[in-house]
C-alpha cells in the first residue's frame, strides 16, 4: 500500500501545492524484444512514450527509461544515439528496453491541476443532485484519486494505491495542518503558493502514519 502524491488547488484552479512521496513504489518493467518491435512509441512531451500494444505490465504511457542498460535522455541516449533509428535497424535486436511510469514536471503538475479543477467544476453541473460536491473518487486500475473540497473552494487531492485505505480520513488531517500552518500565517493568502517547512514536516509525518496504519482515519 502507498500514496503516491499530495495536490492542493486553489479556488481558481492553480496548483499552490504538490508533493510526490518518495516511499512510493518504482513503476519500472524490462523486456527484451525481438525485432520488429511489439509496440508503439511517439515522442511526446520530451519523453519516448507507449502510446499502443500495452503488455506484460508495459502500459499505454509509460516511457522508456534505458536501452540496453543505457539511460535515455529525451529521445537520445547518452552516447547521442537516436532510440527511434536503433529500433529500425534490425540487427540491433534481440534489444532490452526499460519502461516506466513517467516523472511529470512542473508545467505538466500545473495543467493537470487546473484539467482536473475544471472536470470537478463540470461533474457538479452534470449531477442530478442538488448542490453536488463534485468528483470525490476516481478509480483507475493503478490508482485512486480522492478529493476533498472546503466551504471556501479549496481542493486538497490524494492519489493512492487502490488498495491504501484511510485516505477519507487523511484528507481531512491535511485540511488540518493546512489550517494551523498556512492559513494561520499573516503572511499567506489563499491563491498563494505554500512555502512552510512545518507544513511540509507535518504533512509528510500524516502521509507516513496513513501508510502504516492502512485501515483506519489518521
Amino acid at each position: 500500500m502507498a500514496i503516491i502524491s499530495v495536490y492542493i488547488v486553489s479556488k481558481a484552479g492553480g496548483l499552490i501545492y504538490q508533493y510526490d512521496n518518495p516511499n512510493s513504489p518504482k513503476i519500472e518493467v524490462e523486456k527484451t524484444f525481438s525485432y520488429p518491435l511489439e509496440i508503439s512509441l511517439d515522442y511526446q512531451n520530451k519523453k519516448v512514450t507507449v502510446v499502443f500494444g500495452q503488455r506484460d505490465g508495459i502500459r499505454v504511457g509509460h516511457t522508456v527509461l534505458a536501452v540496453n542498460g543505457n539511460p535515455v535522455n529525451g529521445r537520445q541516449l547518452e552516447d547521442g544515439q537516436d532510440i527511434f533509428e536503433i529500433l529500425k535497424n534490425e540487427e540491433n535486436f534481440p534489444i532490452s528496453i526499460k519502461f516506466g511510469r513517467p516523472k511529470l514536471n512542473t508545467n505538466e503538475k500545473i495543467v493537470l491541476a487546473s484539467m482536473f479543477h475544471s472536470l470537478f467544476a463540470i461533474a457538479s453541473q452534470l449531477s442530478p443532485e442538488h448542490k453536488s460536491s463534485g468528483i470525490e473518487v476516481l478509480e483507475a486500475d493503478t490508482f485512486k484519486l480522492f478529493c476533498f473540497q472546503t466551504v471556501t473552494g479549496i481542493k486538497f487531492m490524494v492519489v493512492a494505491d487502490p488498495k491504501q485505505a484511510g485516505i477519507e480520513g487523511l484528507l481531512r488531517k491535511i485540511y488540518e495542518i493546512y489550517s494551523d500552518f498556512a492559513l494561520k500565517n499573516p503572511f499567506y493568502s489563499l491563491e498563494m503558493p505554500i512555502r512552510c517547512e512545518l507544513f511540509d514536516t507535518n504533512l509528510q509525518a500524516a502521509l507516513e502514519q496513513a501508510e502504516k496504519s492502512g485501515l483506519s482515519n489518521v
